[in-house]
């Protein structure tokens, strides 16, 4: 084993208190000294294994949303109609929806209100094919919720799936 070196006098911050100074183990028995607020490091914060529910009739984009969801550490969970999400237990506040718009049987906004009613506090992430001024003030008028034009912007999504899942729970 090679013996440890001194630290170089413009490393050492024997001025500062030992619990703002962090020491790093290097390859070679180096030690090397830093202050913690000289430190420029950003750290990004992710909740892994958060489910994020995913309710489309078209499997093309179930399946790419869930693709781009476990990518990103996120646990996908899929429902093809808004009934089988109905049927389910409400999701969690931690959570976040990702609903389409257009379905059969029940459209993305009766779903979501839906789901308020029965007291479910997740957040909404509508996406659809549709540019129509209607759809747009539905979904300006629920809480916090946020409308995706089709095809999605993936990096954009996840800003907002990464904002709804760190948003306060209504």
């Amino acid at each position: 084993m090679l013996p440890e070196r001194e630290p170089h006098p413009r490393s050492s911050a024997s001025h500062l208190p030992q619990s703002a100074i962090r020491n790093l183990s290097l390859p070679y028995a180096t030690k090397v000294q830093y202050p913690i607020d000289r430190c420029n490091a950003t750290f990004f914060l992710v909740k892994t294994g958060i489910p994020v529910y995913i309710i489309d009739d078209d499997p093309s984009v179930v399946r790419g949303l869930v693709l781009l969801l476990t990518a990103h550490g996120y646990h996908a969970q899929t429902f093809a109609a808004p009934r089988e999400l109905l049927a389910s237990d409400l999701p969690p506040a931690d959570t976040c929806l990702i609903i389409d718009v257009a379905m059969p049987e029940m459209n993305g906004m009766q779903l979501y209100a839906e789901l308020l009613r029965r007291g479910c506090k997740a957040p909404a992430i509508f996406i659809t094919a549709l540019d129509e001024p209607a759809v747009q003030a539905s979904v300006a008028s629920m809480n916090g919720a946020r409308l995706f034009r089709k095809p999605v912007d993936g990096n954009e999504l996840m800003k907002a799936v990464k904002g709804a899942v760190w948003a306060e729970p209504r």
